[in-house]
């Protein structure tokens, strides 16, 4: 996946500040291309765990999705943050995931945000996730 520099930055600080909660969001990308150039965040709805789990409200998803088209953007993919854990994509995050859309996961320990990982499913019945190379670059 390539990112531009200020929209991984944007996910380390939303990472950073959402701590010791999972936070989540959007990777958005220019119509027609599938490189990240802007984030969008989303609210952990999840109240019940939101130090492991994480849900986008289906209307703030709808809503995010109605902005992204009338700026002429693509949702591409989904951030979320570990809190206290690896950089990995769980079972939950493999059973939630859809075809074709990266999945960047940040783990933060401590409050300090450490290393992001990309991953992606091929289809419906791929059991898991493979890594996909993490590129950043220049606007």
């Amino acid at each position: 996946m390539k990112i531009r520099p200020e929209a991984l930055e944007a996910v380390r600080a939303h990472v950073a500040e959402g701590y010791p909660n999972e936070i989540c969001g959007m990777l958005v990308a220019p119509r027609g291309t599938r490189a990240v150039t802007e984030i969008r965040r989303a609210t952990n709805a999840n109240t019940e765990r939101p130090r492991d789990t994480y849900q986008i409200d289906p209307r703030e998803h709808r809503a995010i999705e109605k902005d992204c088209d009338r700026a002429g953007l693509d949702i591409v993919g989904y951030y979320h943050s570990h809190p206290d854990h690896a950089s990995y994509a769980s079972i939950r995050d493999t059973e939630q995931a859809w075809p074709d859309y990266y999945y960047l996961i940040v783990s933060c320990i401590g409050g300090e945000v450490k290393e992001g990982k990309v991953f992606s499913r091929s289809d419906w019945e791929t059991r898991e996730m493979i890594e996909e190379p993490l590129e950043v670059f220049p606007g």
